[in-house]
């Protein structure tokens, strides 16, 4: 799923989606490597529903705005990297966190050769 920019009507500011309530949300960037890694985890986990936000045109159009917005969602401000990646809502981090999480996510197998992710 990738959401359209979102407008505050009264202010005309740009709003970056909230992280979904269900399963994975990643906030990415069109050419991040490990925004493409991540992704490739997820499926290679059996993951194949995930909802990704391209943040490329929120990072141009109002970066102060959307490094706030990320603030609040993450609760870490030092997080400056992509992907930012959520599950049902509680921020993971990026994709080396990622893959700890995956390790003791449920659906984690023992075939995914973590090294070459």
């Amino acid at each position: 799923m990738n959401p359209t920019l979102d407008f505050d009507s009264e202010n005309s500011i740009q709003m970056t989606p909230s992280p979904f309530l269900k399963g994975f949300t990643l906030y990415t960037k069109e050419k991040c490597g490990f925004c493409i890694k991540a992704k490739n985890v997820l499926v290679a986990q059996g993951i194949h529903e995930y909802n990704v936000i391209p943040c490329d045109e929120y990072l141009q159009t109002n970066r102060d705005l959307f490094l706030k917005q990320m603030d609040d969602f993450t609760l870490n401000p030092q997080h400056r990297t992509f992907p930012m990646i959520f599950y049902q809502c509680e921020f993971i981090g990026g994709f080396k966190e990622l893959i700890g999480f995956l390790k003791s996510f449920p659906k984690t197998t023992d075939s995914v050769d973590w090294k070459n992710v």
